[in-house]
Protein backbone atom coordinates (compact mmCIF):
# COMPACT_ATOMS: atom_id res chain seq x y z
CA UNK A 1 0.00 0.00 0.00
CA UNK A 2 2.81 2.41 0.82
CA UNK A 3 4.33 1.88 -2.62
CA UNK A 4 1.02 2.78 -4.24
CA UNK A 5 0.90 6.03 -2.29
CA UNK A 6 4.42 6.91 -3.36
CA UNK A 7 3.49 6.41 -7.02
CA UNK A 8 0.76 9.06 -6.80
CA UNK A 9 2.45 12.44 -6.45
CA UNK A 10 0.64 15.69 -5.59
CA UNK A 11 1.01 16.63 -9.27
CA UNK A 12 -0.66 13.37 -10.33
CA UNK A 13 -3.53 13.99 -7.92
CA UNK A 14 -4.07 17.52 -9.24
CA UNK A 15 -4.12 16.34 -12.85
CA UNK A 16 -6.50 13.51 -11.93
CA UNK A 17 -8.84 15.99 -10.21
CA UNK A 18 -8.71 18.28 -13.24
CA UNK A 19 -9.56 15.43 -15.61
CA UNK A 20 -12.40 14.22 -13.36
CA UNK A 21 -13.99 17.68 -13.25
CA UNK A 22 -13.88 18.22 -17.00
CA UNK A 23 -16.41 15.46 -17.74
CA UNK A 24 -19.31 16.88 -15.69
CA UNK A 25 -18.50 20.35 -17.03
CA UNK A 26 -18.73 19.05 -20.59
CA UNK A 27 -22.07 17.45 -19.71
CA UNK A 28 -23.26 20.74 -18.18
CA UNK A 29 -22.54 22.69 -21.38
CA UNK A 30 -24.24 19.97 -23.43
CA UNK A 31 -27.34 20.17 -21.21
CA UNK A 32 -27.52 23.94 -21.69
CA UNK A 33 -27.26 23.47 -25.47
CA UNK A 34 -30.10 20.94 -25.33
CA UNK A 35 -32.29 23.35 -23.33
CA UNK A 36 -31.70 26.09 -25.92
CA UNK A 37 -32.73 23.77 -28.75
CA UNK A 38 -36.02 22.91 -27.02
CA UNK A 39 -37.09 26.55 -26.78
CA UNK A 40 -35.63 28.61 -29.61
CA UNK A 41 -35.45 31.46 -28.92
CA UNK A 42 -35.58 30.94 -25.16
CA UNK A 43 -37.84 33.13 -23.05
CA UNK A 44 -36.14 35.96 -21.14
CA UNK A 45 -36.61 34.10 -17.85
CA UNK A 46 -35.15 30.85 -19.21
CA UNK A 47 -32.26 32.67 -20.85
CA UNK A 48 -31.42 34.51 -17.62
CA UNK A 49 -31.40 31.24 -15.67
CA UNK A 50 -29.30 29.44 -18.26
CA UNK A 51 -26.82 32.33 -18.44
CA UNK A 52 -26.32 32.10 -14.66
CA UNK A 53 -25.70 28.36 -14.93
CA UNK A 54 -23.39 28.91 -17.89
CA UNK A 55 -21.31 31.48 -16.01
CA UNK A 56 -20.98 29.13 -13.04
CA UNK A 57 -19.76 26.47 -15.46
CA UNK A 58 -17.11 28.84 -16.77
CA UNK A 59 -16.00 29.63 -13.24
CA UNK A 60 -15.50 25.93 -12.60
CA UNK A 61 -13.72 25.54 -15.93
CA UNK A 62 -11.36 28.36 -14.96
CA UNK A 63 -10.49 26.55 -11.72
CA UNK A 64 -9.96 23.24 -13.53
CA UNK A 65 -7.76 24.83 -16.19
CA UNK A 66 -5.66 26.74 -13.64
CA UNK A 67 -5.14 23.59 -11.56
CA UNK A 68 -4.08 21.65 -14.63
CA UNK A 69 -1.70 24.33 -15.94
CA UNK A 70 -0.14 24.85 -12.51
CA UNK A 71 1.17 21.28 -12.59
CA UNK A 72 2.49 21.33 -16.16
CA UNK A 73 5.84 22.30 -17.59
CA UNK A 74 5.70 24.28 -20.80
CA UNK A 75 6.96 22.49 -23.86
CA UNK A 76 10.23 24.24 -24.73
CA UNK A 77 9.97 26.31 -27.88
CA UNK A 78 12.48 28.53 -29.65
CA UNK A 79 9.93 29.60 -32.27
CA UNK A 80 9.74 33.37 -32.50
CA UNK A 81 6.51 35.31 -32.98
CA UNK A 82 5.49 38.96 -33.28
CA UNK A 83 4.68 39.94 -29.70
CA UNK A 84 2.68 43.14 -30.18
CA UNK A 85 0.62 41.69 -33.04
CA UNK A 86 -0.32 38.61 -30.98
CA UNK A 87 -1.26 40.68 -27.93
CA UNK A 88 -3.27 43.13 -30.05
CA UNK A 89 -5.13 40.21 -31.67
CA UNK A 90 -6.22 38.98 -28.25
CA UNK A 91 -6.91 42.35 -26.63
CA UNK A 92 -9.01 43.59 -29.53
CA UNK A 93 -11.36 40.69 -28.74
CA UNK A 94 -11.25 41.54 -25.01
CA UNK A 95 -12.10 45.17 -25.76
CA UNK A 96 -15.01 44.08 -27.95
CA UNK A 97 -16.49 42.09 -25.07
CA UNK A 98 -15.82 44.82 -22.51
CA UNK A 99 -17.13 47.76 -24.54
CA UNK A 100 -20.65 47.49 -23.08
CA UNK A 101 -19.49 46.38 -19.65
CA UNK A 102 -18.43 48.17 -16.51
CA UNK A 103 -14.77 47.14 -16.77
CA UNK A 104 -13.03 48.77 -19.77
CA UNK A 105 -9.65 47.42 -20.89
CA UNK A 106 -7.48 49.72 -22.99
CA UNK A 107 -4.14 48.88 -24.58
CA UNK A 108 -1.29 50.44 -26.51
CA UNK A 109 1.77 48.81 -28.09
CA UNK A 110 4.74 50.14 -30.10
CA UNK A 111 4.25 50.56 -33.84
CA UNK A 112 7.51 48.77 -34.57
CA UNK A 113 7.08 45.02 -34.14
CA UNK A 114 9.13 43.07 -31.59
CA UNK A 115 9.75 39.31 -31.68
CA UNK A 116 10.01 36.98 -28.70
CA UNK A 117 10.41 33.21 -28.53
CA UNK A 118 8.36 30.68 -26.61
CA UNK A 119 4.85 29.37 -26.09
CA UNK A 120 2.49 32.10 -27.30
CA UNK A 121 -0.69 30.30 -26.15
CA UNK A 122 0.66 30.18 -22.60
CA UNK A 123 1.73 33.83 -22.81
CA UNK A 124 -1.83 34.85 -23.71
CA UNK A 125 -3.15 32.89 -20.71
CA UNK A 126 -0.61 34.60 -18.43
CA UNK A 127 -1.62 38.05 -19.72
CA UNK A 128 -5.33 37.31 -19.27
CA UNK A 129 -4.75 36.23 -15.66
CA UNK A 130 -2.94 39.50 -14.98
CA UNK A 131 -5.86 41.40 -16.54
CA UNK A 132 -8.35 39.38 -14.48
CA UNK A 133 -6.46 40.24 -11.29
CA UNK A 134 -6.40 43.92 -12.26
CA UNK A 135 -10.14 43.88 -12.99
CA UNK A 136 -10.82 42.20 -9.65
CA UNK A 137 -8.94 45.00 -7.90
CA UNK A 138 -10.75 47.77 -9.81
CA UNK A 139 -13.99 49.55 -9.12
CA UNK A 140 -16.65 49.40 -11.88
CA UNK A 141 -15.89 51.97 -14.55
CA UNK A 142 -12.19 52.15 -13.73
CA UNK A 143 -10.08 51.19 -16.75
CA UNK A 144 -7.34 48.58 -16.76
CA UNK A 145 -4.43 49.61 -18.99
CA UNK A 146 -2.10 47.26 -20.86
CA UNK A 147 1.01 48.90 -22.33
CA UNK A 148 4.01 47.66 -24.26
CA UNK A 149 7.51 49.08 -24.62
CA UNK A 150 11.07 48.04 -25.44
CA UNK A 151 14.19 48.67 -23.40
CA UNK A 152 17.54 47.41 -24.64
CA UNK A 153 17.09 43.65 -25.19
CA UNK A 154 13.79 43.30 -23.30
CA UNK A 155 10.14 43.65 -24.29
CA UNK A 156 8.15 45.15 -21.42
CA UNK A 157 4.43 44.56 -20.82
CA UNK A 158 2.64 46.42 -18.04
CA UNK A 159 -0.87 45.77 -16.71
CA UNK A 160 -2.10 48.61 -14.49
CA UNK A 161 -5.22 49.07 -12.39
CA UNK A 162 -6.44 52.03 -10.34
CA UNK A 163 -7.65 49.97 -7.40
CA UNK A 164 -6.83 50.21 -3.73
CA UNK A 165 -3.37 48.74 -4.12
CA UNK A 166 -1.72 45.95 -2.15
CA UNK A 167 -0.71 46.36 1.47
CA UNK A 168 3.10 46.24 1.89
CA UNK A 169 2.86 43.27 4.24
CA UNK A 170 1.00 41.28 1.56
CA UNK A 171 3.40 41.94 -1.34
CA UNK A 172 5.94 39.23 -0.39
CA UNK A 173 3.22 36.56 -0.66
CA UNK A 174 1.26 37.51 -3.79
CA UNK A 175 3.08 35.04 -6.07
CA UNK A 176 2.55 32.11 -3.72
CA UNK A 177 0.08 29.51 -5.07
CA UNK A 178 -3.37 29.63 -3.42
CA UNK A 179 -2.73 33.01 -1.81
CA UNK A 180 -5.54 35.45 -2.62
CA UNK A 181 -7.52 38.39 -1.32
CA UNK A 182 -10.23 40.58 -2.82
CA UNK A 183 -10.25 44.37 -3.25
CA UNK A 184 -11.32 44.69 0.39
CA UNK A 185 -8.45 42.53 1.61
CA UNK A 186 -10.59 39.49 2.41
CA UNK A 187 -8.64 36.23 1.93
CA UNK A 188 -9.57 33.13 -0.07
CA UNK A 189 -12.07 34.82 -2.37
CA UNK A 190 -10.58 33.00 -5.37
CA UNK A 191 -8.34 30.01 -6.06
CA UNK A 192 -5.22 32.19 -5.93
CA UNK A 193 -3.33 30.60 -8.83
CA UNK A 194 -3.47 33.42 -11.39
CA UNK A 195 -0.34 35.34 -10.35
CA UNK A 196 1.74 32.26 -9.59
CA UNK A 197 0.74 30.72 -12.93
CA UNK A 198 1.59 33.92 -14.84
CA UNK A 199 4.93 34.22 -13.06
CA UNK A 200 5.85 30.63 -13.94
CA UNK A 201 4.90 31.10 -17.61
CA UNK A 202 7.05 34.22 -17.90
CA UNK A 203 9.89 32.49 -16.06
CA UNK A 204 9.80 29.50 -18.42
CA UNK A 205 9.97 31.94 -21.37
CA UNK A 206 13.08 33.57 -19.89
CA UNK A 207 11.25 36.58 -18.49
CA UNK A 208 9.98 37.86 -15.16
CA UNK A 209 7.15 39.69 -13.37
CA UNK A 210 7.29 42.21 -10.56
CA UNK A 211 4.50 44.17 -8.90
CA UNK A 212 4.62 47.88 -8.13
CA UNK A 213 1.77 48.90 -5.84
CA UNK A 214 0.73 51.99 -3.92
CA UNK A 215 -2.13 51.76 -1.46
CA UNK A 216 -4.98 53.92 -2.66
CA UNK A 217 -3.45 54.40 -6.11
CA UNK A 218 -3.41 50.97 -7.75
CA UNK A 219 -1.01 48.28 -8.88
CA UNK A 220 1.12 47.61 -11.95
CA UNK A 221 2.36 44.18 -13.02
CA UNK A 222 5.61 44.83 -14.91
CA UNK A 223 6.55 41.89 -17.13
CA UNK A 224 9.68 41.42 -19.20
CA UNK A 225 10.58 39.01 -22.00
CA UNK A 226 13.91 38.71 -23.84
CA UNK A 227 13.74 39.88 -27.43
CA UNK A 228 14.39 37.04 -29.85
CA UNK A 229 17.57 37.40 -31.88
CA UNK A 230 16.31 35.36 -34.82
CA UNK A 231 15.24 36.20 -38.35
CA UNK A 232 12.47 33.61 -38.81
CA UNK A 233 9.24 34.76 -37.20
CA UNK A 234 5.97 32.83 -37.12
CA UNK A 235 3.10 34.71 -38.79
CA UNK A 236 0.15 35.97 -36.79
CA UNK A 237 -2.51 33.32 -36.51
CA UNK A 238 -5.70 34.15 -38.36
CA UNK A 239 -8.66 31.91 -37.57
CA UNK A 240 -6.94 29.94 -34.81
CA UNK A 241 -7.55 30.92 -32.15
CA UNK A 242 -10.64 32.97 -32.93
CA UNK A 243 -11.15 34.41 -29.48
CA UNK A 244 -14.75 35.54 -29.99
CA UNK A 245 -16.30 32.49 -31.69
CA UNK A 246 -14.45 29.77 -29.77
CA UNK A 247 -16.66 29.37 -26.70
CA UNK A 248 -13.80 27.65 -24.82
CA UNK A 249 -11.18 30.31 -25.62
CA UNK A 250 -9.13 31.55 -22.65
CA UNK A 251 -10.90 34.92 -22.82
CA UNK A 252 -14.17 33.32 -21.76
CA UNK A 253 -12.63 31.06 -19.11
CA UNK A 254 -10.11 33.43 -17.51
CA UNK A 255 -12.30 36.56 -17.69
CA UNK A 256 -15.59 34.81 -16.90
CA UNK A 257 -16.27 37.03 -13.87
CA UNK A 258 -16.34 40.18 -15.99
CA UNK A 259 -18.06 39.27 -19.27
CA UNK A 260 -21.26 37.60 -20.35
CA UNK A 261 -20.39 34.05 -21.43
CA UNK A 262 -20.93 33.17 -25.11
CA UNK A 263 -24.49 32.15 -25.83
CA UNK A 264 -24.88 28.95 -27.88
CA UNK A 265 -25.86 29.29 -31.56
CA UNK A 266 -25.84 33.09 -31.52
Amino acid sequence: MSNQKELCSPSDRTLALSAALRRPLTELFAAIDAAVRQEDPPSPALRSSLEAILQSGYRLLRVVTALSLSEQTLQPSEEAFSLWAELSHCLSAVSTLMVHGAFPVIYSFPAQETSVAGNRDALIIALLHLIANALAASSPGSAVEVRGSVTEDQAIISVTDRGRGIAPEQLPFVFQPYYSSDRDGLPFQSLGLGLSLAEEIFRQMGGSIRLVSTQGAGTSAICSLPIAGVETVLPLRQAAPDYLTDRFSPIYTVLCEFITPPWPYE
